[in-house]
């Protein structure tokens, strides 16, 4: 199998970070709506910064982030 993931994985062009995260902002630029993203590990939190991190499912929780 860890082969196969090492073909498989070969097939897909580079990216450079840069380009990426460029690309990423001008995206974002173009969207008026909020972007929200669940993430389902806990850890995740740990690798990303300037965000809000909400973890409550209430409407009010929900409302306050949607309004932030």
């Amino acid at each position: 199998m860890e082969t196969l993931d090492r073909n498989v994985l070969g097939t897909f062009p580079q990216y450079v970070l840069a380009d990426v995260h460029r690309d990423w902002r001008k995206a974002l630029e173009s969207v008026p709506q909020k972007v929200v993203v669940l993430d389902d590990d806990p850890t995740g939190v740990q690798t990303v910064h300037d965000v809000y991190v909400y973890t409550g499912w209430s409407v009010t929780e929900l409302t306050q982030a949607f309004l932030a």
